[in-house]
């Protein structure tokens, strides 16, 4: 098998290995007490040494060789662009991937970027991209390389107040514009009236207005963040005579359905969440986007940071046999680095987006031990996962100018994205 090449600013993909540590030895001692009968487990994936000339002598290859049970299976080989070893960190995967790059290309190149993980379910994905109390993830790395790279260039709404008209006044996706301030103020603060009118109004309508939501009862606004890993040794270049404006959106594809994560529902008697249209619009009649979704300008890392802790709460996730928190949908959370020349005209805005995937993990119903409603889950989460491998390898036959009969069923949108970079997840290999 020959070396990948490597990787270049034209590549459509980028594909990394993560393993994902074995059990504690704590957890390995409960299951031997457990199940004292029960053989250890044989490790059937090899990590082959690493080719020096490619990669800095990271490994770039695995082999699987099929366990010793009655059916026969073939040995097989895959090739990424770099494999992470189980002790890999937080820290390795930001540094050696490509998101660095990836950054760059959104600030001052404007290109789209897509980051998405991708594995079985149980595997480490959501670890990876969205951290844990103590870790953060890859999207939060991504944040802070991003607005430190601005250095205080970003345009607060708090001060600029045409900031929100100016902006609605140049999105194509019939959204609804906020403030950090005037959203996180509608999920927690207090005084805020009882309204009965819809939570979702036409937002092209005002761009200047104000929700007032009733309060339903949220998990506590976050008082703090993780702050490692640091990475305060990375920058990446930027316009210097533009200004800079970021806004934030999250959302889901659960069961094949759209989802806005920052449209919280104002009460507990309004739980029932309004499912958004993949669709062109007026102001884009020849691209597809999610129409009317919550958008939030985030004036900072900060409030970048608890308007992301405040869509996760809003996330479907549920416990099965293979993952006590299993994510039931496709997270995705879309940066938007909008720029204009310093102290330009509203109609000035140009940019590009960032997307980063949390994609649920595909599972054998055996395995996960899912029924009824967590079975039909499934279902739809490992046949979304089947479309979307079907259109990744057009995109790639296409690239390398082969030529492919598209599927019927497989004529999904995909945004054209520049730069894009796949991180996919393996469970302990054994």
């Amino acid at each position: 098998m020959e070396p990948p090449s490597k990787p270049s600013s034209t590549s459509l993909f980028q594909v990394y290995l993560r393993l994902r540590p074995p059990p504690s030895p704590l957890v390995q001692l409960t299951q031997q007490s457990l199940y004292p009968l029960l053989a250890p487990p044989e490790r059937w994936l090899t990590i082959e040494p690493p080719i020096r000339e490619v990669q800095d002598g990271m490994p770039t290859h695995i082999t699987l060789n099929p366990p010793s049970d009655s059916r026969k299976r073939a040995v097989e080989k895959f090739a990424f662009t770099k494999v992470f070893e189980e002790q890999a960190e937080q820290i390795d995967i930001f540094r050696e991937t490509g998101i660095v790059p990836l950054v760059e290309g959104v600030l001052g190149g404007g290109r789209d970027g897509l980051l998405a993980t991708l594995g079985v379910t149980g595997s480490g994905k959501s670890h990876t991209i969205l951290g844990s109390k103590s870790q953060r993830g890859l999207t939060q790395l991504s944040l802070d390389l991003l607005y430190r790279s601005l250095d205080n260039r970003t345009i607060n709404p708090s001060s600029h107040p045409s900031l929100i008209a100016s902006l609605a006044a140049t999105d194509a996706s019939e959204s609804q514009i906020l403030s950090a301030s005037t959203f996180l103020e509608s999920v927690y603060g207090d005084g805020l009236q009882e309204s009965s009118r819809s939570r979702a109004p036409t937002p092209m309508m005002d761009p200047n207005f104000t929700p007032s939501l009733p309060k339903r009862k949220l998990p506590q606004r976050p008082s703090s963040l993780p702050q490692f890993p640091d990475i305060s040794d990375f920058l990446v270049p930027t316009v210097s005579n533009a200004e800079y404006a970021i806004v934030v959106s999250i959302y889901e594809v659960y069961n094949d359905r759209i989802f806005d994560l920052l449209a919280v529902p104002s009460s507990q008697k309004d739980l029932r969440r309004r499912q958004l249209l993949f669709k062109s619009t007026e102001a884009s009649p020849d691209r597809k986007v999610v129409a009317g979704l919550r958008k939030i300008v985030c004036g900072s890392y900060e409030e970048a940071l608890v308007v992301l802790e405040t869509g996760l709460t809003e996330r479907r996730v549920a416990g099965t046999g293979s993952n006590s928190v299993s994510s039931r949908s496709h997270g995705f959370f879309c940066i938007e680095v909008k720029r204009r020349p310093r102290g330009g005209m509203a109609s000035s805005w140009t940019g590009a987006n960032l997307t980063i995937v949390d994609l649920a993990g595909s599972e054998r119903a055996r395995n996960a031990k899912t029924a009824g409603a967590t079975l039909a889950e499934a279902g739809k989460i490992n046949e979304s996962l089947m479309y979307l491998g079907q259109c990744l390898q057009m995109q790639s036959d296409s690239q390398d100018g082969t030529k492919v009969e598209a599927p019927s069923q497989t004529d999904k949108h995909m945004s054209d994205s520049s730069n894009s970079l796949r991180l996919s997840h393996s469970a302990n290999a054994s």
